[in-house]
């Protein structure tokens, strides 16, 4: 009978600000387990895969109390998978405002991934920071944290799979 792997953080979802979070404790020698509900499939990038990420009611798919559509990806790489990886540069006063200073993550990341013209919008926010989560991403319930496109402040309409991963870099220095 082999013992029961042990973990020092499970980390939900793959998606840029999980991983980014996921990779940052890794690095720290933690050992980290990230759970996925979604297929790791090869990405074909055919319409039906793409319903299939990314347009399944009460699971992807999700009516705003704006009656904006929301949609996320269940997949390997999460929401980034439906949007093709496009990233902009996260709005750094309006994260400064809350106290949140993600420049020097942004350096770090800008130096390591390539960058380019960005399209599209997307719109998050129904956790967002001040609201149902503090400054370190907390929830009300110890040790649990947020990482994902609701918990950004307000819309600027730009891709936040960078903004993701600068939150998800300063939340695994914090852990």
């Amino acid at each position: 009978m082999h013992p029961s792997p042990t973990y020092d953080v499970i980390v939900v979802g793959s998606g840029p600000g999980g991983a980014s979070v996921a990779r940052e404790l890794a690095r720290r020698q933690l050992r980290v387990l990230v759970l996925e509900q979604g297929s790791a499939a090869p990405l074909e990038g055919t319409l039906t895969q793409m319903a299939g990420i990314a347009a399944v009611p009460g699971k992807s798919a999700f009516l705003h109390r704006d009656a904006s559509l929301l949609v996320s990806g269940i997949a390997a790489g999460g929401t980034s998978t439906i949007n093709f990886a496009t990233a902009a540069p996260p709005p750094l006063a309006m994260f400064a405002a809350h106290g949140i200073d993600l420049g020097p993550a942004l350096e770090s990341l800008r130096a390591e991934l390539p960058m380019g013209p960005l399209p599209d919008t997307l719109i998050g926010g129904s956790v967002r920071i001040g609201e149902g989560v503090d400054s370190t991403l907390q929830t009300g319930i110890a040790n649990l944290y947020v990482c994902d496109a609701s918990v950004i402040p307000q819309p600027w309409g730009l891709p936040p799979t960078l903004t993701l991963l600068c939150l998800g870099k300063r939340l695994g220095q914090f852990l």
